[in-house]
């Protein structure tokens, strides 16, 4: 003999089961979207930042004047610039 006032029915704990885990799918989707959308943010600094190492690893192209010969091999060079 069953009593229907001792508990929920199981259609009822499989529906509450259900809405639980639709809402940890809902949480679970909004997480990946930001997520999605940081990892992008972050690539794209990233990528800004290689060039701006690139950008200080360069040479320095200055120019300069010959101002007069050592020797064979050596000069002195003025730079046009100061530095």
């Amino acid at each position: 003999m069953k009593d229907a006032g001792k508990g929920p029915q199981p259609e009822q704990d499989l529906y509450m089961r259900m809405k639980e885990l639709e809402s940890e799918l809902e949480l679970l989707t909004i997480q990946e979207e930001y997520l999605k959308d940081e990892q992008r943010h972050l690539k794209s600094e990233y990528i800004r930042s290689k060039d701006e190492i690139k950008r200080i690893q360069s040479v320095y192209l200055g120019t300069g004047n010959f101002v007069e010969m050592i020797d064979e091999n050596y000069g002195v060079v003025g730079s046009s610039g100061g530095t």
